[in-house]
């Protein structure tokens, strides 16, 4: 049995590897990599005393994780300028996941065949991709390892009750948030693992008190991202974002995620909300209320039926409740939702599905061969999907370009295709893609006074004025319009 976990184990991480070995050819992208990474002057002078005191201290789009930062440094002392050693790290701790996923699973239910198929399902999904291919998304892959090396020390934990292993459990916990505050259901996580496979005899009271620890430095987190990213403004959306329309964001999200799960089509690393770009007139009606039925009533099933099989409850409490934060309820950046959302959430599904499917294939033998073979094809399929769409990430061009392609009203894409083309010599295009991002985002300063440089270059002066003047208005703070229009009334010697 152990030389067989060794062989599937190497052949799951061989099948990654040829998945994703195409990332090694790819560029960094014009979308957070440049500002986190390739253009990053603490990150290119690695392990410098700036370099750490801005790696503790800095934030970006509000989230703290000076330990996704530390690790940007080492690689970038590696490999350098090198994108495709960035981004065969990324891949590097993926297969890890994949692994500690299959270790965890296997010591808490004893069913490494399962379990394997779990890893695989995980491994193998294009939900993935974004998390996997994105370098500045590093902070998804290399948190996750952190939460399952402290599930795993917590697994020991339950059986052995070391202090030693209670301590290193609450390092690897602080370290995984310092690496992306997204760890903060964590402790949640670990209830419902005392509930189901551990299924632990101490009072629930017990339980939530062994865990008070945890909880006190989520709490610390939760506090102290919040009001960072208020002080930077990515919460500004709420301001005026009615809590319907959250929360009617959140249901066809979650809905959209079980569809995307088992129907991966139409993928992009950004979804525009609906409440924020284009008409503003959120989510149709009729979708709200489908996917408002479907999540009652998926919800309903499993957690009836979870009193007798609790895999059921566990693991669709487990994708409610690791999304949760990110559901859109606080709207946080301009995204309806993200695949990347999905990467540690759907592990709750995939637990769901192989433990349903392989309780019925037990009381009847006759099934199982047929049950590989499904299994098997549907792991290929998977496998030739995510192949095809890390294509799509081999630059920006080629990423925002599919994007467009399978979203509506993105303004942001639009906007990246713009400073891509500029930079290839195709100001008319380029023209073209900032009039589209100025149509469906109207409040997008950046985009108003780029179209204003590209006019006033063909003396269409006038026209330039009228954006700078309205970037103005949008955003009193930036800089690059109030220069723009100097140069023009210095030009007509207006002093």
């Amino acid at each position: 049995m152990q030389h067989k976990k060794w062989i599937v184990g190497g052949l799951l991480l061989v099948v990654i590897a040829g998945v994703y070995a195409q990332t090694a050819r790819f560029d960094f992208l014009n979308y957070d990599d440049q500002a986190v990474v390739s253009r990053n002057q603490f990150v290119q002078h690695p392990f410098s005393t700036t370099s750490i005191k801005w790696a503790l201290s800095t934030s970006h789009s509000g989230y703290w994780f000076p330990v996704t930062l530390f690790s940007h440094m080492l690689v970038w002392w590696l490999f350098g300028d090198w994108a495709g050693g960035h981004h065969l790290i990324n891949v590097l701790l993926h297969g890890i996941n994949a692994m500690l996923l299959w270790t965890l699973l296997q010591r808490m239910t004893g069913s490494p065949w399962r379990c394997w198929i779990v890893a695989a399902l995980f491994a193998l999904h294009p939900l993935a991709v974004e998390s996997v291919a994105w370098i500045a998304e590093r902070k998804n892959v290399l948190s996750t390892t952190f939460w399952l090396l402290t599930t795993l020390v917590y697994v020991g934990f339950t059986r052995r009750r070391g202090i030693g292993q209670y301590v290193l459990m609450l390092v690897l916990f602080a370290l995984g948030l310092a690496t992306k505050p997204m760890l903060v259901t964590l402790p949640c996580t670990l209830l419902l693992l005392d509930h189901w496979p551990l299924q632990r005899r101490e009072t629930w009271r017990q339980l939530i008190v062994e865990k008070l620890p945890l909880f006190g430095i989520v709490v610390v987190i939760c506090v102290t991202t919040f009001l960072s990213q208020r002080g930077q403004g990515a919460m500004a959306e709420n301001e005026w974002l009615p809590l319907t329309a959250r929360g009617a964001n959140a249901l066809v999200s979650y809905a959209t995620y079980l569809q995307k799960m088992v129907w991966p089509i139409d993928l992009a690393p950004l979804y525009p909300h609906p409440y924020l770009f284009g008409e503003r007139a959120g989510w149709p009606a009729p979708r709200v209320i489908v996917a408002t039925i479907v999540i009652v009533l998926l919800s309903a099933i499993f957690l009836v039926y979870g009193r007798r099989r609790r895999y059921l409850a566990v693991g669709w409490l487990w994708l409610l409740g690791t999304i949760a934060p990110v559901s859109g309820l606080l709207q946080v950046g301009q995204q309806a939702m993200a695949d990347r959302y999905t990467y540690i959430g759907l592990i709750g599904v995939y637990v769901l599905i192989v433990w349903s499917i392989a309780d019925q294939i037990q009381t009847r033998a006759r099934l199982r061969l047929p049950a590989i073979g499904l299994t098997l094809i549907v792991l290929a399929s998977l496998s030739a999907v995510t192949f095809t769409q890390i294509k799509h990430w081999h630059n920006t061009l080629t990423l925002f370009t599919h994007t467009l392609a399978v979203t509506r009203e993105n303004a942001t894409a639009h906007t990246l295709i713009a400073e891509e083309l500029l930079l290839i010599g195709r100001p008319d295009q380029a023209a073209h893609h900032y009039r589209k991002a100025v149509q469906f985002n109207p409040s997008d300063h950046k985009a108003h006074n780029a179209l204003g440089v590209l006019l006033h270059k063909r003396g269409r002066t006038d026209q330039a004025v009228d954006l700078w003047e309205r970037a103005i208005a949008i955003d009193p703070a930036r800089p690059d319009p109030y220069a723009n229009l100097g140069d023009i009334y210095r030009q007509e010697g207006d002093v």
